[in-house]
């Protein structure tokens, strides 16, 4: 009887989503962030300046490849019914001196929503989607407000690990095999 009770205690925790309840806010040059309604303090770091030897160029040719790293890993999580299920609402109130420098931002920023659901849905399963646009063409201000709800489990984790894995481990793959056969064609073939 244990074991049942047990087992059906592993199986709510792995199976059953958590809610993370997260907020942002950001007002008057200052940004908060919230975490179940409680405000998470954040502390600037001190860096120090350290002077680095630049020895590799190659930043695009590194880029591409964690682009169609996360492209390919994007694909194979796009189809998939096991993504987080993710609630949505964010405000914005925004404001300039001039009235068309305003009404020129509006009309920008109200293209935005549909390319970010477009993303977002790619990851998560988007329930509740709701974007608040507001142009105040008398004060100069900018007031952003985004509030969501990420439900996710145990097991979803587990499923996008292993995706991120496989992806890996089939990306070391294909660069072990092209410079094996770079190798091969450097230094001529063995003879028959």
């Amino acid at each position: 009887m244990n074991f049942y009770v047990i087992l059906g205690i592993v199986f709510l925790i792995v199976f059953i989503p958590i809610p993370l309840h997260l907020k942002v806010n950001y007002s008057e040059n200052k940004l908060h962030f919230f975490l179940y309604g409680k405000k998470v303090a954040l502390k600037r770091r001190v860096t120090k300046k350290v002077q680095h030897s630049v020895k590799s160029t190659d930043y695009i040719g590194k880029f591409k490849h964690y682009f169609v790293f996360f492209r390919h890993t994007l694909d194979n999580l796009t189809h998939s019914h096991l993504k987080p299920k993710l609630y949505l609402n964010y405000k914005l109130n925004i404001g300039f001196e001039d009235a068309l420098e305003t009404a020129i931002v509006f009309g920008v920023l109200n293209e935005f929503p549909p390319m970010l659901y477009s993303y977002l849905h790619k990851l998560f399963v988007v329930k509740n989607y709701e974007f608040s646009l507001t142009p105040d063409f008398n004060d100069v201000t900018i007031d952003l407000d985004v509030n969501s709800i990420l439900k996710i489990s145990i097991a979803n984790t587990i499923y996008i690990v292993i995706i991120i894995l496989f992806h890996l481990l089939k990306d070391t793959q294909t660069k072990n095999s092209k410079f094996h056969l770079i190798r091969r064609n450097n230094y001529g073939k063995s003879s028959n």
